[in-house]
């Protein structure tokens, strides 16, 4: 299939530009890689080593992991995740990332950053770990529960 266009310069004369459809084509999307870097912080600010960092598309009833990486020595991590990692139906991951210490516990999670909705192609995201003895008040949801039950 073709399509034929007239195209007048700015000379007043008239191209032609003849435009070639390949009907066998799926116009599938080309795959993408996507990049979250940044930082696993403690409390003061400072750079947490060997921090298991894992990145994930927040969905309505579950989180779908797209990549994973540990921190260097100065807490930085780089991750790279692509697009056929994000579940069909999206084309860009609304981002969450999570901290782990997967040498006490592999589901030990340390910190979950704000979700990130459709992150671009590179996005930067830090994490600040909380301890338990820095953590003050109570988990959300059993504020929430206190709140509704009689």
């Amino acid at each position: 299939m073709s399509l034929r266009i007239i195209k007048r310069d700015p000379s007043g004369e008239d191209k032609e530009v003849i435009l070639q459809i390949d009907p066998t084509q799926t116009g599938q999307p080309v795959e993408q890689t996507f990049s979250v870097t940044g930082r696993a912080l403690n409390a003061t600010g400072e750079g947490e080593p060997g921090v298991t960092i894992r990145i994930f598309d927040r969905g309505l009833n579950t989180d779908t992991l797209l990549g994973e990486g540990v921190t260097n020595s100065e807490g930085v991590y780089l991750v790279y995740y692509r697009s056929t990692a994000i579940p069909d139906g999206k084309l860009r991951a609304d981002l969450v990332v999570m901290a782990f210490d997967v040498t006490v516990d592999p589901d030990l999670k340390l910190a979950e950053s704000p979700v990130l909705v459709s992150a671009l192609t590179k996005e930067t995201v830090d994490v600040t770990i909380v301890t338990a003895e820095e953590f003050v008040g109570i988990p959300e949801y059993l504020e929430v529960r206190q709140r509704i039950e009689p």
